[in-house]
This record gives structure tokens, sequence and C-alpha cells, in this order.
């Protein structure tokens, strides 16, 4: 029941659209070397954590 629970709060904040916001691009080249121009790729492609785009972002160059 408590594993129940916690797969449907998650389900829940997942669509909770004031958690998450998006940045599109003309194309996927254009995504990709925003991605590698930041350092985010290790996070992935598609849904990338906040709070560690924010301590990536962060960082001095």
């Amino acid at each position: 029941m408590v594993l129940r629970s916690a797969l449907h709060e998650a389900a829940r904040d997942l669509d909770n659209r004031a958690l998450w916001f998006a940045v599109c691009f003309q194309s996927r080249a254009e995504k990709v070397a925003f991605l590698r121009k930041h350092n985010l790729e290790q996070l992935g492609d598609k849904y990338l954590p906040g709070s560690e785009v924010d301590n990536i972002l962060r960082r001095p160059k």
C-alpha cells in the first residue's frame, strides 16, 4: 500500500505543470549543441533534473 501511494504521488507530480518548463530548439542538432556547450549531456537529453542543471550552470567556466 505504501508503494502504491508513493507511485500515485510520483505520477501526480509528473503531471504537475508547476514543476517543469520546456526549452525548444529548431532542430535536434541545435539541442545537442546546447547540451554540449553547457556540459549537460551527462544528465540526459530530454528530462533533466532541475537541481543538477542549476548546479552545472552555476559553476564558473
